[in-house]
């Protein structure tokens, strides 16, 4: 089972595709993990993953995610040109998350 604070489609669709967690129904949205002690830029990057029924909470580190990118994120309604900004934004930090060491991405919390 995988479940999440982050709302957004990209790790949903990340983790159906390597994992087959959203069509076989083992993936969810909860809200209850959000971690606002670990800061806006960090507070929805939590993921609770059980394998064999032992949850491990983990956090997304520091210098993944940057200001403009949630703050766009999170604005209703964008123009086109925020949305082309973003998808930019989204573009890179696939990348910096994609070339990091997995061992440098999470904190267990």
């Amino acid at each position: 089972m995988i479940r999440t604070a982050f709302r957004g489609p990209g790790a949903r669709d990340g983790f159906e595709a390597v994992t087959r967690a959203v069509s076989e129904d083992r993936f969810a949205v909860d809200r209850t993990l959000v971690r606002p002690d670990l800061g806006r830029l960090r507070e929805d990057f939590v993921f609770a993953v059980s394998i064999g029924g032992t949850p491990v909470t983990m956090a997304l580190r520091d210098g993944f995610v940057t200001e403009e990118f949630i703050d766009l994120a999170r604005t209703p309604d964008r123009t086109a040109d925020q949305e082309s900004r973003l998808d930019v934004l989204k573009a890179q930090l696939a990348q910096a998350l994609l070339s990091a060491p997995a061992d440098q991405l999470y904190d267990v919390v």
